[in-house]
């Protein structure tokens, strides 16, 4: 009974009822003479063989920097001579840069990977398995996020066993699903608690679907083992009889396992919660607890394409592999890191989606299914996720298509949360279908023309793209008014004004970089840039109109042609909008960062703005100042260089009137049709 961590005496009889009834830990094998060495390997257990597995787990990693490697990058055995920092990996970037392939690592180490040769809990330890899938389950690959979990959870380890300082510590690890909590994070926690202050907690319990995994340390004079349980309840009054040793729970969220199980929370021990982002998973169970919560991100792009090389060039560190075959996977690595690439852009930084055919089809299939599904009752939902305003709905609605981000300054409970889509392909299908959407809806009632506020709310939404209309663009070029200083006259007539109709219209859209993704290669006239979020607070959008020759009244063109021009556009529903030099410089360096050819191609460009404003709300009808140097975050100089900066951009204003908004209803309605095709592509992808 020792061997099972229980308690001698009154116990003793109570543990032999479990193992003869309900309780049915994984058991010795009937002893170890009667073992197949080679299953187990001389002296050893099939539990003692698990444990020796996860606690002496391989280690290897992928170094970047090396130039004339596969993608720059290259696998080692062994750990990493330095490991991440707390403080390089307790960081919250911005919404819009999680998913950014990033710059290299200052030192190289992109991600480590564990190896146990038996598998680990989350996959049953791949008992029953074949070989090769045996092969697949061996590897976890650990990336800065989840080593940032582990700070966090190991933290409060210390303040409760080392330090006595406070209770046993729970926290609820939140994450996007398909990410890996299972299979990385569950997994390197379970051999980190094993390490934990030269193996100072006694025993690890391990919740995975209808199963429970007690893991017990070794000790001296006893070895380490795993012991199975297949039933938690059982596993938690197990727990109840060996509580006054050192212990902590890992709890694995899934299909078989939606809710931790009740009294856990009462053992004595701490507590790690690993689950999607739905509140049902564990709102009601963590109340009154004192629990924290850590949201771990997506992979950014380098993570993944770590794992990539990782994959293939691992092999070539096997000697019993020929020459030939290692060269083969090297050659064939740019291609499949290409590939999986390619279907990022797609579905987004999820590993599940990306890493193979079967699994990438069997995403995109279930998001084309959920875009045609969308009705009236997920516009609102859908609006507020390009807002970044969006909370998680459930895993039925929101998983295929929707990712949550960390986002900064803690919440009451610990990290909090923004959700975002996973990926601008995605956004793009969402857009549409909700375009599509606004116009079932105005056409079913009635009120294209008739109804001001009808058409106004379609403003407010849709009216930057509506300007990919040909006859939007057209008539807002018409009804433009001039804004300007007090000290100037009136009359300025944008560049907009002075174009023929075949010339005003916009040739395509493009969602901005994002901070660190690679700019665009080159700016283009009269494509649509919008950002890649939604917190760019100067403009909504923009497009370049190419400078054309001015003729003289002979008719002959002059040399000198009229500046490009940059035409920034705002949507609003406000009578205002001021802006600060602190928002200008923001913009301008953006801008800088955007497009490769920016230097270059900025040069002799003018600079309007058009404030859009609807029907029903506030009208702009006076010229925008900007505050030279309100907040002070830039130096006084700079900022008044700013507002003369601002000052020599032109503003205008226009009003979505009855007949634009007569032809943003036809356009909504063609989108309708443009979202099936749309979506229907992405299936075949």
């Amino acid at each position: 009974m020792n061997q099972n961590g229980g308690c001698v005496g009154d116990t003793r009889n109570i543990l032999n009822g479990w193992l003869n009834g309900a309780y049915r830990p994984m058991k010795r094998q009937a002893g170890r003479k009667n073992e197949n060495p080679s299953e187990t390997g001389e002296g050893k257990s099939l539990e003692e063989k698990l444990y020796d597995s996860i606690y002496n787990a391989k280690w290897s990693y992928v170094m970047s920097g090396y130039d004339e490697d596969p993608l720059g990058m290259k696998v080692f055995d062994g750990k990493p001579q330095r490991i991440w920092t707390e403080a390089e990996v307790d960081i919250t970037p911005d919404p819009a840069n999680v998913d950014a392939e990033i710059e290299e690592r200052p030192d190289g180490l992109e991600i480590f990977v564990l190896t146990s040769e038996k598998g680990w809990p989350y996959n049953r330890f791949a008992l029953g398995h074949t070989e090769r899938c045996n092969e697949k389950f061996k590897h976890v690959y650990i990336r800065r996020e989840i080593m940032r979990v582990w700070y966090k959870v190991e933290k409060g380890l210390r303040a409760c066993w080392v330090e006595k300082a406070e209770d046993s510590p729970i926290h609820i690890v939140i994450g996007t699903p398909g990410i890996g909590k299972s299979c990385g994070l569950g997994s390197f926690l379970l051999h980190s608690l094993l390490h934990f202050h030269e193996g100072m907690l006694d025993v690890v319990a391990y919740f995975v679907g209808k199963i429970a995994y007690l893991i017990y340390n070794k000790k001296p004079g006893e070895e380490g083992r795993v012991e199975e349980d297949r039933s938690t309840d059982s596993a938690v009054t197990f727990i109840k009889t060996i509580r006054k040793k050192r212990g902590h729970i890992i709890v694995d969220i899934g299909k078989s396992l939606l809710i931790p199980p009740d009294e856990l929370c009462h053992l004595g021990w701490g507590v790690t919660v690993l689950t999607s982002p739905d509140t049902v998973h564990y709102e009601e169970w963590e109340k009154d607890m004192g629990s924290r919560h850590i949201i771990i991100n997506c992979d950014d792009v380098r993570d993944i394409k770590a794992f990539v090389a990782w994959k293939n060039l691992s092999v070539a560190l096997d000697k019993k592999v020929s020459n030939t075959a290692k060269q083969e996977l090297r050659g064939g690595l740019k291609d499949e890191w290409e590939t999986v690439k390619q279907r990022i852009a797609v579905a987004g930084p999820v590993p599940r989606a990306v890493y193979d055919a079967v699994g990438h089809g069997g995403r995109m299939e279930a998001v084309a299914k959920k875009i045609r599904g969308l009705d009236a009752n997920d516009k609102n939902g859908c609006e507020d996720l390009f807002r970044s305003s969006m909370n998680w709905q459930t895993e039925e609605v929101s998983y295929q298509m929707v990712q949550i981000v960390r986002s900064r300054g803690n919440g009451v409970s610990g990290d909090s949360y923004r959700s975002k889509e996973l990926s601008g392909h995605i956004r793009t299908l969402l857009l549409w279908a909700v375009l599509g959407i606004t116009a079932r809806k105005v056409a079913e009632s009635q009120l294209m023309m008739r109804n001001r506020s009808a058409a106004f709310i379609s403003f407010e939404s849709h009216a930057l793209f509506a300007v990919l209309n040909p006859r939007v663009l057209e008539m807002m070029a018409k009804n433009l008014r001039h804004l300007h200083p007090p000290e100037k006259l009136r009359g300025k007539q944008s560049i907009l004004s002075s174009m023929t109709p075949q010339q005003l219209c916009l040739t395509g859209w493009e969602v901005l970089p994002a901070a660190r993704q690679n700019p665009i290669e080159r700016c283009e006239y009269m494509v649509l840039y919008t950002p890649a979020t939604a917190y760019e607070p100067l403009v909504d959008g923009f497009f370049f109109v190419e400078g054309r020759f001015t003729m003289s009244p002979g008719r002959q063109a002059k040399k000198a042609p009229k500046p490009k021009t940059l035409v920034l556009l705002h949507v609003t529903k406000s009578g205002c909008h001021s802006t600060t030099a602190t928002k200008l410089n923001a913009f301008t360096e953006r801008i800088k960062g955007y497009f490769s050819d920016w230097n270059t191609f900025s040069g002799n460009m003018a600079w309007e703005m058009i404030y859009m404003n609807g029907v029903n709300g506030g009208v702009i009808t006076n010229w925008q100042k900007c505050e030279a140097n309100v907040d002070k975050v830039i130096p006084a100089r700079k900022a008044k260089q700013l507002q003369t900066f601002w000052e020599t951009i032109e503003q205008f204003q226009v009003t979505f009137g009855d007949e634009m908004n007569a032809h943003l209803m036809v356009d909504l309605q063609e989108a309708k049709k443009a979202q099936g095709r749309r979506a229907m592509k992405a299936k075949r992808r």
